[in-house]
């Protein structure tokens, strides 16, 4: 795999190897290692991807190149073992907007750090990237919808899935099917019905 100009020159010091910023330039300007080449198929399918959210497509990438960097430098990244407060305050937001669009640069506005070493220490921190615990929330949000008796339809936009096809996709995953979920709701409604039936 050939690399880029672009990808020849990066900004390691985000990647914590340098002290300070600088443009450092890799002698390797062909890899063959076999796994970051498939990192690198999968990282352009998903930019290429027009149902991807821009927080999934910016988080890929920024994990390809970490991963790159620290590959060819052969370096690990060294985080806290105590959650920082900037990450635990920045969870806390998620919660609260996790059926809103966001994306990267925001949440990098909002805790502080690079690109880079917020995902790597939310990663390490939540075992997850800020993406997937978002799409986690959305389907916590979204499963509490449904067992209110609200409709799949609208449960989905309201959680902040582009569509019905996207949230269950996205739940399949998950513990509990959204078919259960939706059968109990609907066992739920007919019990309440039966139950004002009766009192009338």
């Amino acid at each position: 795999m050939g690399l880029s100009h672009a990808l020849c020159r990066y900004r390691v010091a985000d990647e914590g190897l340098l002290q300070r910023p600088r443009w450092q330039d890799i002698a390797n300007a062909v890899i063959t290692d076999k796994h970051l080449y498939q990192g690198y198929c999968t990282m352009a399918a998903i930019l290429l991807d027009d149902t991807r959210e821009l927080l999934d497509k910016q988080t890929q990438v920024i994990e390809y190149l970490s991963t790159l960097m620290h590959t060819l430098d052969n370096q690990k990244l060294v985080l806290d073992r105590q959650t920082p407060a900037a990450l635990n305050k920045l969870a806390i937001y998620l919660n609260e907007h996790c059926t809103e669009e966001l994306s990267l640069d925001e949440l990098c506005t909002l805790s502080g750090y690079s690109p880079s070493y917020l995902i790597r220490s939310f990663r390490q921190h939540f075992g997850m990237t800020p993406h997937v615990y978002i799409v986690n929330k959305r389907i916590q949000y979204g499963q509490q919808q449904l067992k209110k008796g609200i409709s799949i339809i609208d449960t989905a936009v309201n959680a902040g899935f582009s569509d019905q096809a996207h949230f269950q996709t996205f739940s399949s995953s998950h513990t509990q099917p959204i078919s259960q979920i939706l059968n109990q709701s609907l066992t739920i409604r007919n019990c309440l019905q039966a139950t004002r039936l009766t009192l009338d």
